[in-house]
């Protein structure tokens, strides 16, 4: 702002001058205007030319490579958290006034010297006076041996190899890098003295290490077993797998880190009486990947983190939960590892005619729209991916939202917030809500009878309803309903669509094995032998080797199979019959040409997405 300032004062009196003397000129009639003869045919110019092309072909190069390296200078300080404003003023500013002094000196030379110089000192002078000095060795840049490898990676393409390996991913033997803080809000002091004496601790090693590799695995969950040893599981795509037992003494130098991070000690006596206690806490989290990979797959978010040089950043939150009884001791961190990759529902892995039934249910200007699951199969990314596929800016979306578990933030969605801790339920705010005449309703969950039975009325209103519950199947949802109360007439007339989903594993494309299936499966699976000539199965592990990919799970990352039920006359006669049965509503829905989430599974199957067996552990559920 104070170099613009100075430009002003200096540049504007000169302008206004000049305009004056043009004018003047201009007032005293054309004939005192000088002589074109008088311009020297070479000047710099060029004779008849005023620009030339490589002149500004060379400041045009130069201006995007300053971009590149503005760029890079952003994107570091972030991740290293240096002075980023400091930096990109100096920078930016530094190379906008030698640009500007481009049109104002009258010779190209010197010029072009000043802007070069603009755009490279700046930058040499953050690496080498304060970036570097401030960073462990393998994070220093334009070093020799960070030179080198960036020539060996430059060469290669031309036939020169020189041996050198990226001094960012030496430090990858060393493991996935992680910092504890107490609580989500590491800045204030309380926390910070917490964070402090965690650190401390003689657990600390071992805690680090451990929630670094659960992270790393892609965990979701981590539960720590107390018995005659410590049990440790790590819930992977929605499957607990077990690793080697720690001794008790280990266990409690870990929890006694946790204790220090997130829990009161006052509010450990609760704990022992049988009560189940939760505190949170945050970890950041950074793992090094190699650069030369074709591509980096995240089956778990990329909100939330910041690629730089071979590092991922993530600042991961937990909640930590800690259950004791007479024999009994758990402690279980869930990871919050936001959806950040899943946008649309192509990306939960929607057949495209089912995306497209779902998109029109979500066109409609009235009814209610339900979802569901089974607890833990992603309900919450079905309805934020749902609500992110329809147009959000020509109609008014509100969404009503517990206080105490904030949703996702989704853009032009305005959240009207209850407290349950004092309380208060959605139907204490519908009304407010329902006055101000939004299009859209969202109310993510049916808590009470009361609630579910208003969201039906206003469904009947001239109101679209988004909503949600658990359950095995979308005929089931419709059931529970009923359960609760909710009056079946408003049932049958509110309820336009279900949408049901559940999460399936996905073979790991690197180790899954094919086999041909045998004529009495396919029968069982009503596929014709002519649809496909292969299944795929997990590949069986292996002592010597294990899949880098998958890590020797066979599966990796997750993908949804779906039903969508529409609401039909013989359904809601069943609903309104007073003694609804759900095995009448399965022969009436599939007489009515609803494509249950089975076939769904058994399409992924024939296409090598997963295997049988992992169909049949799902639909057991």
């Amino acid at each position: 702002m104070k170099i613009l300032q100075f430009l002003c004062m200096r540049t504007l009196p000169s302008c206004f001058i000049f305009f004056l003397a043009a004018a003047n000129a201009f007032a005293q009639g054309a004939d005192n205007w000088p002589s074109p003869q008088w311009i020297d045919p070479d000047t710099f110019r060029g004779p008849g030319f005023y620009f030339s092309l490589t002149k500004i072909g060379f400041c045009l190069i130069l201006f995007f490579l300053w971009v590149r390296c503005a760029d890079w200078v952003n994107q570091d300080t972030l991740f290293h958290r240096l002075n980023k404003n400091l930096w990109n003023s100096i920078v930016v500013g530094c190379f906008t006034f030698a640009l500007i002094m481009m049109w104002v000196i009258p010779y190209f030379l010197p010029a072009f010297l000043l802007l070069l110089l603009a755009y490279g000192a700046p930058v040499l002078t953050y690496v080498f006076y304060y970036r570097n000095p401030q960073l462990d060795d393998h994070q220093q840049v334009l070093t020799l041996e960070h030179l080198k490898f960036v020539a060996s990676q430059k060469l290669r393409y031309i036939g020169i190899h020189i041996d050198s390996e990226d001094p960012f991913l030496q430090q990858s033997t060393l493991g996935p890098e992680v910092e504890l803080f107490a609580d989500r809000d590491p800045d204030s002091t309380r926390n910070q003295n917490r964070t402090i004496l965690a650190r401390q601790l003689e657990g600390h090693a071992p805690t680090t290490e451990m929630i670094g590799d659960a992270l790393d695995r892609r965990a979701t969950q981590l539960l720590l077993n107390f018995a005659g040893q410590v049990d440790i599981r790590y819930l992977i795509d929605g499957v607990w797998h077990h690793l080697p037992p720690q001794t008790i003494e280990v266990g409690r130098q870990i929890t006694e880190v946790l204790t220090a991070l997130a829990i009161d000690p006052n509010d450990l006596s609760d704990s022992s009486q049988g009560k189940a206690l939760q505190a949170d806490f945050s970890v950041r989290f950074r793992q090094a990947l190699d650069l030369q990979s074709e591509s980096i797959e995240l089956d778990i978010t990329a909100a939330q983190r910041d690629k730089f040089h071979g590092k991922w950043e993530e600042a991961v939150g937990c909640k930590l939960t800690l259950a004791r009884g007479n024999s009994l001791e758990r402690w279980l961190i869930a990871f919050d590892r936001h959806s950040g990759h899943l946008h649309t529902l192509d990306d939960l892995g929607m057949r495209a005619k089912t995306a497209e039934e779902i998109t029109a249910s979500l066109q409609k200007t009235e009814g209610m729209v339900l979802f569901s699951t089974l607890p833990g199969d992603g309900l919450t990314s079905l309805v934020n991916v749902a609500v992110q596929s329809v147009d959000r800016y020509m109609r008014d979306f509100v969404s009503v939202e517990d206080a105490d578990s904030p949703e996702p933030e989704i853009a032009n969605v305005d959240p009207r917030p209850y407290n349950s801790t004092a309380s208060e339920r959605p139907i204490d705010i519908l009304p407010s809500v329902s006055r101000a005449q939004p299009d859209v309703i969202i109310c993510r969950n049916l808590v009470d009878t009361a609630s579910a039975k208003m969201l039906c009325e206003l469904a009947l209103k001239d109101f679209l309803i988004l909503s949600s519950i658990n359950a095995r199947d979308s005929l089931e949802a419709l059931l529970r309903m009923l359960v609760m109360k909710v009056p079946p007439e408003l049932v049958a007339g509110a309820v336009r669509t279900v949408v049901h989903g559940r999460l399936i594993r996905k073979l790991c494309n690197e180790c899954k094995t094919p086999y041909r299936p045998s004529d009495e499966l396919l029968r069982k699976l009503g596929i014709p032998p002519e649809r496909t000539e292969h299944f795929f199965r997990a590949a069986k592990p292996q002592e010597d080797t294990v899949c880098e990919r998958c890590d020797g799970i066979g599966y990796r990352g997750l993908i949804g199979i779906y039903e969508i039920l529409h609401m039909h006359a013989d359904i809601q006669k069943i609903i309104v019959s007073g003694k609804p049965q759900l095995e009448d509503l399965k022969k009436v829905a599939k007489r009515n040409g609803m494509q249950s989430e089975v076939d769904h599974g058994k399409l992924l199957v024939a296409r090598g997405a997963t295997s049988v067996e992992e169909l049949q552990r799902v639909l057991k559920k």
